[in-house]
Protein backbone atom coordinates (compact mmCIF):
# COMPACT_ATOMS: atom_id res chain seq x y z
CA UNK A 1 0.00 0.00 0.00
CA UNK A 2 2.88 2.59 -0.62
CA UNK A 3 0.47 4.99 -3.09
CA UNK A 4 -1.69 5.40 0.63
CA UNK A 5 1.05 5.64 2.61
CA UNK A 6 2.50 8.50 0.65
CA UNK A 7 -0.76 9.65 0.11
CA UNK A 8 -1.08 9.90 4.27
CA UNK A 9 2.06 11.71 4.41
CA UNK A 10 2.07 14.04 2.22
CA UNK A 11 -1.83 15.04 3.55
CA UNK A 12 -0.32 14.82 7.40
CA UNK A 13 2.57 17.07 6.93
CA UNK A 14 1.19 20.76 7.63
CA UNK A 15 2.95 24.07 7.22
CA UNK A 16 3.60 26.35 9.60
CA UNK A 17 3.14 29.93 8.26
CA UNK A 18 5.07 32.98 10.01
CA UNK A 19 4.00 35.85 9.19
CA UNK A 20 6.70 38.87 10.47
CA UNK A 21 6.76 42.86 9.70
CA UNK A 22 10.23 44.44 8.66
CA UNK A 23 12.07 46.82 7.22
CA UNK A 24 12.27 47.37 3.43
CA UNK A 25 15.43 45.78 3.23
CA UNK A 26 13.72 42.13 5.29
CA UNK A 27 16.33 42.84 7.74
CA UNK A 28 16.15 40.22 10.76
CA UNK A 29 16.75 42.36 13.05
CA UNK A 30 13.71 44.84 12.18
CA UNK A 31 11.33 41.65 12.14
CA UNK A 32 8.43 41.76 14.68
CA UNK A 33 6.60 38.13 14.72
CA UNK A 34 2.91 39.16 13.87
CA UNK A 35 1.21 35.87 13.13
CA UNK A 36 2.57 31.93 13.56
CA UNK A 37 -0.38 29.42 11.49
CA UNK A 38 -1.06 26.55 10.38
CA UNK A 39 -3.78 27.69 8.59
CA UNK A 40 -3.79 29.26 5.01
CA UNK A 41 -7.33 30.77 5.81
CA UNK A 42 -6.03 32.85 8.79
CA UNK A 43 -2.71 33.47 7.06
CA UNK A 44 -4.69 35.04 4.06
CA UNK A 45 -6.66 37.69 6.38
CA UNK A 46 -4.26 38.50 8.90
CA UNK A 47 -2.08 39.92 5.21
CA UNK A 48 -4.47 41.38 3.60
CA UNK A 49 -5.36 43.31 7.35
CA UNK A 50 -1.94 44.19 7.13
CA UNK A 51 -2.13 45.78 3.47
CA UNK A 52 -5.40 47.53 4.36
CA UNK A 53 -3.69 49.37 7.09
CA UNK A 54 -0.71 49.96 4.84
CA UNK A 55 1.56 48.42 7.53
CA UNK A 56 2.77 46.35 4.24
CA UNK A 57 2.35 46.11 0.67
CA UNK A 58 2.38 44.52 -1.90
CA UNK A 59 4.10 44.89 -5.04
CA UNK A 60 2.80 42.85 -7.47
CA UNK A 61 -1.18 42.83 -7.11
CA UNK A 62 -1.69 40.44 -10.07
CA UNK A 63 0.68 37.94 -7.95
CA UNK A 64 -0.73 38.54 -4.89
CA UNK A 65 -4.48 38.29 -6.48
CA UNK A 66 -3.16 34.78 -7.54
CA UNK A 67 -2.31 33.51 -4.11
CA UNK A 68 -5.19 34.70 -2.53
CA UNK A 69 -7.32 32.67 -4.63
CA UNK A 70 -4.83 29.26 -4.07
CA UNK A 71 -3.04 30.01 -7.60
CA UNK A 72 -0.03 28.67 -6.29
CA UNK A 73 1.55 28.15 -9.32
CA UNK A 74 0.76 32.37 -10.16
CA UNK A 75 2.47 33.02 -7.24
CA UNK A 76 3.90 30.38 -4.64
CA UNK A 77 4.58 31.02 -0.90
CA UNK A 78 8.32 32.25 -1.89
CA UNK A 79 6.94 34.80 -4.35
CA UNK A 80 4.25 36.18 -1.93
CA UNK A 81 7.96 36.71 0.52
CA UNK A 82 9.65 38.30 -2.61
CA UNK A 83 6.36 40.77 -3.47
CA UNK A 84 5.59 41.65 0.19
CA UNK A 85 7.20 45.42 0.91
CA UNK A 86 7.64 46.13 5.23
CA UNK A 87 6.72 41.73 5.23
CA UNK A 88 8.54 38.54 5.86
CA UNK A 89 6.76 35.26 5.12
CA UNK A 90 8.38 32.01 5.90
CA UNK A 91 6.91 28.75 6.01
CA UNK A 92 8.23 25.37 7.54
CA UNK A 93 6.79 21.67 6.96
CA UNK A 94 5.90 20.33 10.45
Amino acid sequence: MIVGDLQCEVQCMKNIYVLSSCDAWKDYSSRDIILVTTSIRKLRKEIKEQVKKGDMKIGNERMFKDWLNGNYIGCSHSDLHDILEYGMLEVWEE
